[in-house]
């Protein structure tokens, strides 16, 4: 397998997860900023 090829794939799936984990923790901040709207 050549370098360049794992290279030029190897960046999108990590792209990606980033994505998701951002998503995943603007959820979780939302979700706490609606508790506390609750709290208060």
């Amino acid at each position: 397998m050549h370098p360049t090829i794992v290279s030029d794939i190897f960046p999108m799936p990590a792209l990606f997860s980033s994505l998701l984990m951002a998503e995943r923790i603007e959820i979780k901040i939302s979700g706490i900023a609606t508790s506390f709207n609750r709290w208060t």
